[in-house]
């Protein structure tokens, strides 16, 4: 079982997670997720991106493997839409 840090260097066969705070998207019309990443080193798995509706963790966004080939790569940006939350409050889970 991986060990789990918040904020904090992660290490091999560890496990990162990020929850963020409520959004509400009830005031936009077609709400989108973006974000920068960067996934370099042979100990990269993947991220997988999760919206909260309130019941349940819904998987929007898996990145497998590395994605980039040196530390000097750069970052990539990922765009994720999110409309089918319109009206709702979520929150998001990077993990």
């Amino acid at each position: 079982m991986s060990s789990l840090r918040q904020f904090g260097t992660v290490t091999q066969s560890q496990e990162a997670i990020f929850v963020s705070p409520l959004f509400d998207l009830s005031p936009l019309t077609i709400p989108e997720l973006s974000f920068w990443y960067h996934m370099f080193g042979a100990d990269i798995d993947s991220l997988n991106v999760s919206v909260f509706d309130g019941v349940n963790w819904n998987n929007e966004l898996t990145i497998s493997g590395g994605t980039h080939q040196a530390k000097t790569d750069p970052w990539t940006e990922a765009v994720v839409n999110i409309s089918s939350y319109a009206n709702d409050t979520i929150k998001v889970r990077f993990k």
